[in-house]
């Protein structure tokens, strides 16, 4: 039964309906179908190894935000979404994996949105790169991922002030849109360099997809770094 309060919608003969109509109504359906797919394949926790063992290369720059050695020969770049639930277990996976190895190895962040259209994805990746900006970029990955539930305009800028952030600075930054673009960038590797899921790993190259529990990442990486 519909709430007293809502009005039924008044049926309509389907002779009334013009072919722009099916046309859209088409439209809009195909594009929810897509974004849903979209969102399902790239959202997975799958652990299963890559068929392929092609190495991939990556520029690792100023831009980039990086855990660990700075020049560590050892590199781990991580792609993921702060909106993505199986990211936020892969992420505390990671800091609980690094903590002992930092001084030998890095993680390298890169955004991963599992919908450029979805406003969580893209406006938590750009929050985080404003923190970044007063060097506080993993910190506030672990607030925004220990709040996923909340994540909001509002929460963006409390997280911001609890890490001691400067707020007008912060706030300038996530209005001004100068993160879109990297934002995009990141986006494009991930697709350009195969990945098909967030969250998404390369181990010096090699692509590792979905959320690796710490007890394969202990057999993957602690040998490399003896």
């Amino acid at each position: 039964m519909l709430p007293e309060s809502i009005t039924p919608p008044q049926k309509k003969s389907s002779s009334s309906r013009s072919p722009w109509f099916i046309f859209l109504f088409g439209l809009v359906l195909g594009v929810a179908i897509f974004s849903t797919y979209h969102y399902l394949r790239l959202s997975k926790k799958t652990t299963a190894p890559t068929e392929e063992n092609k190495v991939v290369s990556f520029n690792i720059g100023d831009t980039d935000h990086i855990w660990g050695k700075k020049d560590a020969k050892i590199t781990m770049v991580v792609f993921g979404d702060f909106t993505c639930p199986y990211c936020r277990e892969y992420f505390v996976t990671l800091e609980e994996f690094i903590k002992n190895r930092s001084d030998k190895m890095r993680i390298v962040w890169k955004h991963l949105p599992l919908s450029l259209q979805s406003v969580g994805s893209v406006s938590s990746a750009t929050a985080a790169e404003c923190a970044g900006e007063q060097n506080k970029f993993w910190e506030y990955a672990t607030d925004l991922y220990k709040n996923q539930d909340k994540l909001s305009p509002e929460f963006y800028e409390e997280a911001a002030v609890g890490l001691g952030l400067d707020k007008d600075i912060f706030s300038a930054c996530v209005s001004s849109g100068k993160y879109d673009a990297k934002i995009q960038a990141d986006y494009n590797e991930a697709i350009i360099k195969g990945v098909d899921g967030a969250p998404a790993s390369f181990l010096n190259g090699r692509y590792l997809p979905g959320a690796l529990p710490l007890e394969q990442l202990e057999a993957l990486i602690d040998p490399l770094l003896k």
